[in-house]
Formats: C-alpha cells, structure tokens, sequence
C-alpha cells in the first residue's frame, strides 16, 4: 500500500516522466549523466516493509554474473543486503546510482560498484 509520503516523493522526487502502474508502483525513465537511457520500476513489499526496483531497460543478458552485478537477469536489482530500501526516496537514489554503474559495465564488461551495499 503506498502511503501519503510516497506520492509526496513521486511527485517531487522521480523524474516527470514517473506514472502509476496497476500494480501500486511507480515506472520511470531518465537518462543518466552518461547520456544513457534507462528505465526503472519501483514497488513497495509490504510484507518487508521495503522498496524493490526493476531494470525494464536495457535489457540485461542473461550470460552476466548476478552476483557481481547487483542484478539478477530478470531485472531485478541488489540495492542492499536485503535486495530493498527502507523507502522510495533512497531506492530512486540507488536506481540512479546503479544506472551509472550499468552504463560502465556496458562499456567495459567491469561493473565498478563491488561496495553498493556500504553505504
């Protein structure tokens, strides 16, 4: 369930082109600071208590190694060591900040975020 805080955060926070999906989430596109286009989906787990992001775009392949891409092939991202954030606000942060990352690992096969989880 979103709460009054989230669509405060949408609305002020993610990017303009974010939308409501039938699923209570919220699906947004950017480009990052590499020029890159990327496009995330955001979804609370109530059942955790925490925010879960999709990569819909670019696809990921399926021949990477999970692990040391924070990704897994179906798009889902390892924002933390429980996989979610504790709110909207910093699983957008993190979504941009693993957009750059992923934008690095296209160009060079090396994704430079081995510390994602530390801060």
């Amino acid at each position: 369930m979103l709460t009054d805080n989230d669509w405060i955060t949408a609305a002020t926070k993610l990017p303009d082109s974010t939308i409501k999906t039938p699923e209570g989430g919220w699906r947004y596109s950017f480009a990052n600071e590499m020029g890159d286009e990327y496009v995330f989906e955001i979804w609370l787990q109530p059942r955790v208590g925490l925010y879960f992001a999709r990569m819909h775009s670019p696809r990921v392949s399926p021949r990477i190694d999970e692990e040391k891409v924070h990704v897994s092939r179906d798009g889902h991202l390892c924002l933390s060591p429980e996989s979610g954030m504790p709110d909207l606000e910093s699983c957008y942060a993190r979504t941009v900040a693993f957009s750059l990352g992923w934008s690095v690992y296209l160009r060079t096969g090396e994704f430079p975020m081995h510390g994602m989880h530390d801060s």
